[in-house]
């Protein structure tokens, strides 16, 4: 049984699990959004940071988000940040669900805030910095623990907080002539979004620390070689969503329960050091008792057609 401290920091992890089963040890895994801000005083006057939209769409067992606010490059407002957060929080809950694939509109994924709308209606200062960082956290942490698989399309010039936000998808595909940079140093900010945390997890620290030192901005090709990009589109398909689509199937094959169970141990346990060893034990014991693992004794031969497709 999970130990009552380390349930107290999963709970925290999972920071949205907003309904638990009567046994306190059972962790919920569908409700990983986290609470709603849109109606906290704090956060009101993002409302009036107006211009562009987060659209989501269903297709199947797939969803797709689309930053859309081309005249800005894909730039975030406070108004998408808040629809943003409202999606997330509505695919966490979203029981059929097995991919995720965030996008911009056009040919660019998103150039980071919208940095003058928000300076316009965000307190100066401290004060201001600390709302719009507390969302964007909130909104990129929330993103990256759905029950999901998900995978951000990079295309055009992904700049500073949009770069950070590309790594709060499981993978990234580029295309081949995108770029991609973490410039802040060059805005005289640091990461603000969550970004350095996940880049540094997915391309180590010493490599992170030049990137963010810099400001360079990368080709396709040096994003691969370094871990931050996955996989290069070397072609302009002509069904991009079914290109990524199709990319994403390999990580799907398992059930649902397994897949959910498995993102969480492993974000849980890049934060956690040596409690990622009880949680991955909780977790197993979840899943070993679940009907879809029973179902792979009783249909051997269907596990054999799995394994001869790897």
């Amino acid at each position: 049984m999970i130990s009552r401290r380390l349930l107290k920091t999963y709970k925290s992890h999972l920071s949205g699990c907003d309904r638990w089963r009567d046994d306190p040890t059972m962790i919920n895994s569908r409700n990983i959004g986290t609470v709603s801000l849109n109606d906290s005083s704090k956060y009101k006057k993002l409302k009036q940071s107006t211009g562009g939209s987060v659209d989501l769409i269903y297709k199947d067992n797939l969803a797709i988000i689309t930053l859309s606010n081309e005249s800005q490059k894909n730039a975030i407002t406070g108004s998408m940040a808040l629809q943003l957060m409202d999606i997330v929080q509505e695919l966490s809950n979203w029981s059929n669900g097995r991919m995720l694939i965030l996008r911009g509109a056009g040919d660019q994924f998103c150039s980071g805030g919208d940095t003058k709308n928000l300076l316009r209606v965000l307190p100066t200062g401290h004060d201001g910095a600390t709302i719009l960082a507390e969302l964007m956290h909130s909104i990129t942490s929330s993103l990256l623990t759905l029950p999901l698989v998900s995978v951000c399309i990079v295309q055009g010039t992904t700049l500073g907080g949009g770069a950070e936000l590309a790594t709060s998808c499981d993978f990234r595909l580029m295309n081949h002539d995108a770029r991609i940079g973490f410039v802040q140093v060059h805005l005289g900010v640091s990461c603000g979004w969550g970004g350095a945390s996940r880049l540094i997890q997915l391309v180590g620290k010493q490599t992170a620390l030049k990137l963010f030192l810099q400001g360079r901005i990368l080709s396709a090709d040096e994003g691969l070689s370094i871990g931050l990009i996955d996989h290069v589109i070397t072609k302009d398909p002509s069904d991009l969503i079914g290109y990524c689509s199709d990319w994403l199937a390999p990580f799907i094959l398992g059930c649902q329960s397994s897949v959910s169970a498995i993102k969480r141990v492993c974000h849980f346990g890049l934060q956690h050091g040596s409690d990622r060893l009880e949680v991955e034990q909780h977790e197993f014991s979840k899943t070993w008792a679940s009907p879809e693992h029973y179902e792979s004794f009783a249909n051997p031969e269907r596990i054999k057609n799995i394994l001869k497709k790897l």
